[in-house]
């Protein structure tokens, strides 16, 4: 059964800052621990490769369906992939350089060994997603103090 969830978070970064980190998919593995790579040799079809339970690799191959500058970016599994996967992240301006940002994230865990070690991984979807937006918030407004002369 098909597993959904959304998150917002409010990062302390200009909206221009945010895309660009957003869509440099190549820098997500010294961002977020659970990637090990990400080819981007096709910039519409994005092949990932993740830790799995048990030390186990999944391989997910991803489409970049719409990548509208500073406002949104959608993308849906192929078919080939292990997790059947899409989604949708929805940026917008705030005062004072701030950026909303809204993800929508489906998935559809597979049959099997893998199914049942990936449900017991992400066993609260909404949680899983709302560490990710907070490690990529602090990533993101730790970068942009360093590079303003913060601490």
């Amino acid at each position: 059964m098909p597993q959904r969830t959304t998150q917002i978070i409010h990062i302390g970064a200009p909206i221009e800052r945010v895309y660009s980190e957003l869509t440099n998919f190549a820098h997500y593995p010294s961002v977020f621990p659970g990637i090990t790579s990400v080819d981007t040799s096709t910039p519409d079809q994005l092949q990932w490769e993740l830790k799995g339970p048990l030390g186990a690799t999944i391989n997910l191959s991803t489409d970049i369906i719409t990548q509208e500058k500073y406002h949104q970016v959608t993308w849906n599994s192929r078919q080939q992939s292990a997790i059947t996967t899409s989604g949708q992240i929805v940026l917008a301006p705030l005062a004072d350089n701030q950026t909303h940002v809204a993800v929508t994230f489906q998935y559809d865990p597979p049959a099997g060994a893998l199914g049942e070690a990936l449900a017991h991984v992400i066993a609260n979807p909404a949680t899983a997603l709302e560490h990710v937006l907070k490690q990529f918030k602090q990533h993101i407004e730790a970068t942009s103090s360093r590079e303003h002369g913060g601490s």
